[in-house]
């Protein structure tokens, strides 16, 4: 997906829908880390010690 914002921007020169893809991908990397946080904490370092 990266690659292909990357081919539109530099080389089709849709620079609007490059951004609206890198914004998409910015928002589902936050969502994916909220999950990954509120799901997966458990306990953290502390529980390997």
């Amino acid at each position: 997906m990266v690659y292909y914002m990357y081919d539109l921007f530099m080389n089709q020169l849709k620079l609007g829908y490059a951004a609206a893809l890198g914004l998409l991908l910015a928002v589902a990397i936050g969502l994916l880390s909220y999950v990954n946080y509120r799901f997966f904490r458990e306990g953290g370092f502390e529980s390997y010690t």
